[in-house]
């Protein structure tokens, strides 16, 4: 007998008697967020939605004479003090489907940030290190697949893992087309019993780990360094000399009208042009081994050449804010290496 939660806690006796006689015999139709608990333990339950898994399971168990389990069997979610400290980005652009993925990271502990479609993702990524990221397929101004395509272009240490959720089979959108460059994936309607085993999985490889005694841990710092390479600073230093200086200005000087001449192209839909300018930047930047500033064009670069400007925006807002990075530090540089040339003179 299936039964809505609804009606089973209006009849809770009655079917708590049913229950007791024929172990398995009542299933109750319960929401997984539900405040009210089933506390017997011969009632069965099954979350909404329904999925076709664990019904043949019921069915399966009902036509051997095994007792299925009961409610108070059924394995807790990890609690907040397992996920609280993970950093996630829930990608998702139906409104219902937000609210629902939401609730259930909130009952694991966590407080998702959200992103309506691909672009926004992008920019999104581009700004905070994520320990995870939960990928609608299927959405307006960038779907998901050329949202984690372009991620991948991006990353420049590791790889955040990329949970793939589609409400097609995973043979025809995910595991048969791995360019595409998901982690793993989850069928809809999502289950958070399966949202909390990805997450278990794949979390724990770029996780913080939480400092006693405090319940937040904020993102981690940025790496101490500079936006160039010191070694290949020194390197072009031991080639051309005092000329290094003269470069760092030229492409201080230069590289801002550059990205205004990219910008102009891309929103022209020029995609050559567009390509020989990003290629033109990334030459300029390479000679100092700005990695993270390089990768960026590098993405616009190739993304030009394929003749692809969708995203192209984000994408440049990312190259600009890298460049800004780069900029502070090359000048930090010329300030630095001005004064130790004023003492040697001296």
């Amino acid at each position: 007998m299936l039964v809505d939660e609804g009606i089973y806690f209006a009849h809770s006796d009655e079917l708590d008697l049913l229950a007791a006689a024929v172990p398995g015999r009542v299933q109750v139709l319960r929401n997984p967020f539900a405040k009210l608990q089933i506390t017997s333990t011969d009632v069965g339950v099954l979350d909404k939605p329904l999925s076709f898994a664990p019904i043949a399971h019921l069915a399966e168990a009902l036509r051997t004479g095994l007792v299925v389990a009961p409610a108070a069997a059924e394995p807790a979610l990890p609690g907040p003090e397992a996920f609280g400290h993970l950093r996630v980005l829930l990608v998702e652009d139906n409104a219902v489907n937000q609210k629902v993925a939401s609730e259930m990271l909130l009952r694991l502990g966590i407080a998702a940030d959200l992103a309506e479609h691909g672009q926004q993702a992008l920019a999104m990524v581009a700004r905070a290190d994520y320990d995870l990221i939960l990928m609608d397929c299927n959405m307006p101004v960038m779907d998901g697949y050329d949202a984690t395509r372009r991620i991948r272009a991006l990353e420049t240490d590791g790889r955040v893992p990329i949970i793939a959720m589609t409400a097609a089979p995973a043979s025809r959108n995910t595991r048969a087309q791995p360019k595409r460059r998901f982690t793993d994936f989850l069928i809809k309607p999502v289950r958070p019993d399966l949202l909390a085993a990805r997450i278990t999985r794949w979390a724990p490889v770029r996780s913080r780990v939480a400092t006693p005694g405090k319940t937040a841990v904020s993102p981690p710092a940025a790496a101490p360094g500079h936006a160039y390479s010191e070694q290949a600073m020194n390197e072009l230093h031991a080639s051309v000399g005092d000329l290094t200086y003269r470069m760092i200005e030229s492409f201080l000087e230069d590289t801002p009208v550059y990205l205004d001449s990219l910008k102009a192209a891309l929103r022209g839909g020029d995609a050559q042009r567009a390509y020989e300018i990003a290629h033109t930047i990334r030459g300029s930047a390479s000679n100092f081994g700005a990695k993270s500033f390089v990768d960026a064009i590098l993405a616009l670069e190739a993304f030009s050449k394929a003749g692809d400007l969708s995203g192209s925006d984000a994408l440049l807002d990312i190259g600009t804010e890298r460049f800004a990075a780069l900029r502070k530090d090359l000048e930090r540089h010329q300030t630095s290496e001005s004064g130790h040339h004023t003492r040697r003179a001296g």
